[in-house]
């Protein structure tokens, strides 16, 4: 057994180097190797270099600062695709894993052969930041988080920050989609795969903690933006996954319009602020 872990970084240093020591702390049944792969999205805070001092057995590729989350992940798999091993583990760098989680999601994935993906769920405090998601109905992408229970339970989608793929099951259903830059990418292979009959199950427990990032758009850069929805990812994204030809483009609209009052409100009350 050979897991290889993605992580794509961009000048996050600290954050990174925190995640890769827990992560190297990792405890692996008898027999099992661990990997680590990270692509460094041209970082001017020196995270190569200190990930090649600290760490030097870990796999560094170097991006051109043009990458985004999605588009480091890919560059990862693709460089790791033809290389032995039976499972990947998809991690954000933020996320400081506990010294169990990989053995146990390693368990549960060898006790039940039929599931695509086994998705880990990661707290700050005791709030559930991320991981496997549950859609309200099959015509919206609205999901909330799953509460933390006691037994396997089965997700509709998934947050990348801890999921752990069989090769043969990425070989079959693919990777990340090319057409998304930055986010979307793991949710909408979250749903592909439950689409093509894997299901995803949560791990019972806590696997670590990783710190919610704010989603709240600032500009309407933040809104259409790379780090926010680009509208043609956002149209492919709802076209493929709400289950309704009608109801699909007003969720994608609804989006922006929301989105860009939001804005607009959040400016007025600036100014107001600022003439006070």
């Amino acid at each position: 057994m050979l897991v290889r872990a993605l992580l794509a970084c961009h000048n996050r240093r600290d954050t990174t180097l925190r995640c890769l020591a827990a992560l190297s702390a990792s405890r692996l049944p008898l027999g099992a190797e661990l990997h680590i792969h990270i692509f460094d999205d041209a970082s001017s805070d020196g995270t190569t270099l200190a990930v090649r001092r600290n760490y030097p057995h870990v796999s560094i590729i170097e991006g051109d600062g043009n990458a985004y989350w999605a588009g480091g992940m890919r560059a990862l798999y693709d460089s790791v695709a033809g290389l032995p091993h039976s499972h990947l583990l998809l991690l954000n760098d933020d996320v400081v894993v506990e010294p169990d989680a990989l053995i146990r999601a390693l368990g549960l994935d060898q006790s039940h052969t039929n599931i695509g993906a086994v998705v880990g769920a990661v707290r700050d405090g005791n709030q559930v930041t991320y991981g496997g998601r549950v859609r309200r109905h099959s015509r919206t992408l609205r999901s909330e988080l799953m509460a933390i229970g006691d037994t396997v339970e089965y997700a509709d989608t998934f947050n990348g920050n801890f999921v752990l793929l069989r090769k043969t099951i990425v070989e079959e259903v693919g990777f990340f989609d090319a057409a998304f830059t930055h986010g979307m990418a793991d949710t909408d292979l979250g749903f592909r795969l439950t689409e093509a009959g894997f299901p995803l199950a949560v791990l019972p427990g806590w696997v670590g903690v990783c710190t919610a990032n704010s989603r709240r758009p600032g500009t309407l850069r933040d809104l259409v933006g790379p780090h926010g929805r680009p509208p043609r990812e956002y149209a492919l994204h709802c076209r493929r996954n709400i289950d309704s030809t009608l109801v699909w483009p007003a969720v994608w609209a609804s989006y922006y319009v929301k989105g860009a009052f939001a804005v607009l409100w959040n400016r007025l009350l600036r100014r107001e602020r600022s003439q006070r």
